[in-house]
């Protein structure tokens, strides 16, 4: 054909007619890319995307307003479980009430949503935020063979296991909970300062013993530790005394020395079988009475007829001063 124009020549006759009248003629012009129209909507099929029957929708119904849809059979279109209504979205119910809402209806325990992390070095974490990358809240769950520890917990909270759960982690974007369950089932509260877990709270599984204040084991059912320095105390206040650190009935332990003290302008009182016994004023003179409030730096008082001071030794001597209702003193 060469460099020859095409020209395209069409005639026409009308309905019934048997002459053809000339139509004009065109120039076919070449077109880039152009396909044979018997070859059109091959691609398609040449990709991959044949399919075998018609889609419909399912005999029990055309669908409904708000359900996202699924095949329900093959070639069959019907309602998910998954309900939107332009808010929130719906799992089981048809009224959410939050941005994502999972209701069930069953008399027994069920599992509502599960998060897995299948490696047993790795963990599984849930993140909570709130306006801020730096505020949010953490649930995480270690693998069985995580490898570390919390710092300064490595024998009380090795990672392993372990569930841990806090607020804003304990540094920033670390994802860190301060409460801790271990394997073991211990349960704790620790702060993280200075680059180490200080433990303040921790139940112990093994002892049922609970500690309080320091990273020590419990070894008494409620064992109050510093592990940071070698003073303790326990302070108990009220509305009355105030709460500052010259107010309110002082036990403590100040390396080996041990101290009880009320530190208010009145008495203290030790006792058994639900009466004081031993009464100790505040006053400048150590006044220390038994058996009553004292007049004098030490006073012995008693309900009968005698009063008196016994001295003995382990052999079993003794000696005794008394003095009796007549106001007599023995000996």
């Amino acid at each position: 054909m060469g460099n020859r124009k095409q020209i395209h020549s069409c005639e026409h006759r009308s309905k019934g007619g048997s002459n053809y009248v000339d139509a004009g003629t065109t120039q076919l012009l070449s077109v880039p890319y152009a396909i044979y129209a018997d070859k059109a909507g091959m691609a398609k099929e040449t990709a991959g995307g044949t399919r075998a029957g018609t889609v419909s929708t399912s005999a029990a119904g055309t669908g409904t307003v708000n359900y996202l849809t699924k095949f329900t059979a093959a070639n069959t279109i019907y309602n998910s479980q998954v309900f939107d209504n332009g808010s929130n979205v719906g799992i089981g119910t048809t009224s959410p009430f939050a941005k994502l809402h999972i209701n069930q209806n069953n008399a027994s325990v069920l599992e509502h949503l599960r998060m897995q992390n299948q490696s047993a070095a790795g963990a599984g974490r849930f993140t909570m935020y709130s306006d801020g990358a730096v505020n949010y809240a953490t649930f995480t769950k270690y693998g069985s063979t995580y490898a570390g520890s919390y710092a300064g917990l490595p024998t009380l909270y090795p990672f392993a296991n372990l569930l841990a759960f806090g607020n804003n982690g304990v540094a920033a974007n670390d994802g860190l909970g301060r409460f801790l369950i271990s394997t073991a089932g211990n349960a704790g509260i620790s702060l993280f300062k200075g680059g180490t877990s200080k433990l303040k709270f921790h139940a112990d599984f093994t002892t049922e013993n609970v500690g309080i204040g320091g990273n020590s084991a419990p070894v008494s059912r409620v064992h109050l530790n510093n592990t940071d320095g070698s003073n303790m105390d326990l302070r108990l206040t009220n509305t009355a005394s105030g709460h500052t650190a010259t107010d309110g009935f002082v036990i403590s332990q100040i390396g080996n020395v041990s101290t009880v003290i009320n530190r208010e302008n009145d008495r203290l009182l030790l006792g058994a079988n639900s009466l004081p016994k031993v009464y100790i004023n505040p006053s400048v003179n150590a006044q220390v009475g038994i058996g009553g409030s004292p007049s004098n730096n030490l006073s012995l008082m008693s309900s009968t007829d005698t009063v008196g001071i016994s001295f003995e030794n382990y052999s079993g001597s003794y000696f005794n001063v008394s003095e009796n209702v007549d106001g007599q003193l023995m000996l």
